[in-house]
């Protein structure tokens, strides 16, 4: 991402057993390994293979069903125009946790309970 150095900001994206994908700049792969990202770019889920083993990259466990977010992540799908904080990689990836959390145990205790956690990228 441009500028994470000075800012802070990290790029999020999800990976399942079959895929891993996100929020990035139509056609433009991951977000930062391409031309300079501009807002209002349109925004579409890019393949995101290509950092699986990245050692700079955090992998977080989230709960959520695989299937959905698989299919959920449907490469080149367009998902708006980039607007940070509105729209972009960090709000793509948690509406899909949310969009594919299970559903809640009636039975569970409420201290053991544990929520989805954000997918960080570079």
């Amino acid at each position: 991402m441009p500028l994470k150095e000075y800012t802070g900001f990290q790029h999020h994206y999800l990976m399942t057993n079959a895929t891993a994908a996100g929020a990035g700049h139509c056609g433009d792969g991951v977000p930062g390994h391409g031309r300079v990202d501009l807002p209002l770019s349109p925004m579409c889920i890019n393949d995101h293979s290509s950092e699986i083993g990245n050692p700079s990259v955090i992998c977080d466990p989230i709960e959520a069903d695989p299937e959905c977010v698989n299919k959920e992540l449907e490469i080149g799908k367009y998902i708006g125009l980039w607007a940070p904080p509105f729209n972009d990689c960090q709000t793509f990836a948690a509406s899909v946790i949310e969009n594919c959390k299970p559903p809640a145990d009636p039975n569970a205790d409420a201290a053991t309970a544990t929520g989805a956690e954000g997918a960080r990228g570079y």
